[in-house]
């Protein structure tokens, strides 16, 4: 009889050693969760900062891009491979010389945030200009050495420029002729013999003349012959501005003339940088005629650029030898530490090679 008994208490004893308790059970389940809340915290902490990263590197790869060709038409806006200075303009659209052409007008013109531009309007859709942003113009030819070329003879009564060898140059392109004299803005007709640049007829050209200056209205203008060895060079425009890209969002934009196998030239935006959400744009100027270089930056409404002073073309007393462009760039995710896009500014300046500082 003692002997079950004792038995039976060591059995019991073995019962109550075996397994955990409702208590434990649940400070173990709470560790766990602490642990698991805890690592899974420091997953999401990292997988924000890695966003946030990726996200600012990015925003920095834009910014130097976005800088790189921007200011290389800055850098460039004015200049043509000859140096020529007189510049006659033979191109015409309903009797009007296009935005693209408009040598003139200067060949940098800057529109202020609150100053509307029919070139590229403000607005909300695709491509429209945002409201409050800069925009700037530049004007030049094409300057890398492949896009040159040497002219063997021009024959005005073609009127024909004949090249050496074939050219990557098509019909209906727009191009600057030029010699150290002076050059000439003109729309090239067809491509004969592919060395044979024709452009008389089926052209924007009001005249056959390629002489400075060439009148508002075409009528008596003069006649000139480019030595051989003169250059010929595509047309490369263009204007910067912020818009409306198709996602609804905003980037930076660059509107270009594009001829058509009809003859006419039709304007196209096309996006180049996303995520640029606003651009300021100040100028640095030299007083042209006594060669005083500005202290002050100002921007394109300044009064330096007033029409009665000649705006921005050559006559103004005041002459852009620098621009100085401020870009503001906006994450495409929403990785800020409050959930909202990172934001960051970058500075950049240009200096007119065409013109001395």
């Amino acid at each position: 009889m003692s002997d079950r008994l004792v038995l039976s208490k060591a059995s019991t004893r073995s019962c109550k050693q075996s397994g955990f308790t409702l208590v434990e059970l649940m400070v173990a389940l709470l560790l766990g969760l602490v642990l698991l809340g805890s690592v899974v915290t420091i997953m999401s902490s990292t997988r924000q900062t890695l966003r946030g990263g990726e996200n600012l590197a990015r925003m920095q790869e834009s910014a130097r891009f976005a800088f790189e060709i921007l200011l290389r038409d800055l850098r460039d806006a004015g200049a043509n491979p000859c140096g020529a200075r007189s510049l006659a303009n033979v191109i015409r659209v309903s009797g009007v010389v296009p935005w693209w052409a408009d040598w003139d007008s200067g060949a940098v013109r800057g529109f202020d945030g609150s100053e509307a531009t029919t070139i590229a309007p403000f607005g909300t859709s695709a491509a429209a200009r945002v409201d409050g942003t800069d925009a700037v113009l530049t004007l030049r030819t094409a300057l890398d050495e492949a896009a040159v070329k040497l002219v063997s003879a021009h024959d005005p009564a073609g009127p024909t420029f004949t090249l050496p060898a074939a050219a990557p140059i098509k019909s209906n392109d727009i191009v600057l002729a030029c010699d150290a004299k002076s050059g000439a803005l003109l729309q090239v007709g067809t491509i004969g013999g592919s060395t044979d640049i024709e452009y008389g007829t089926g052209t924007l050209n009001c005249t056959d003349d390629l002489g400075y200056p060439t009148p508002a209205n075409c009528t008596g203008t003069t006649a000139r012959t480019f030595d051989p060895g003169a250059s010929i060079t595509k047309w490369e425009p263009g204007l910067w501005y912020v818009g409306i890209n198709s996602r609804g969002s905003r980037s930076l934009f660059r509107k270009t003339p594009v001829p058509q196998n009809s003859g006419a030239v039709t304007v196209q935006s096309e996006e180049i940088i996303p995520g640029v959400h606003d651009m300021q744009v100040d100028y640095l100027t030299r007083d042209a005629a006594g060669s005083t270089l500005s202290t002050a930056w100002v921007p394109a409404s300044d009064t330096t650029f007033a029409a009665a002073s000649g705006a921005w073309t050559a006559t103004n007393t005041k002459q852009v030898v620098a621009v100085r462009v401020r870009l503001t760039i906006r994450s495409e995710e929403n990785v800020g530490t409050d959930g909202t896009p990172l934001e960051r500014q970058f500075v950049a300046v240009a200096a007119l090679r065409a013109r001395d500082l």
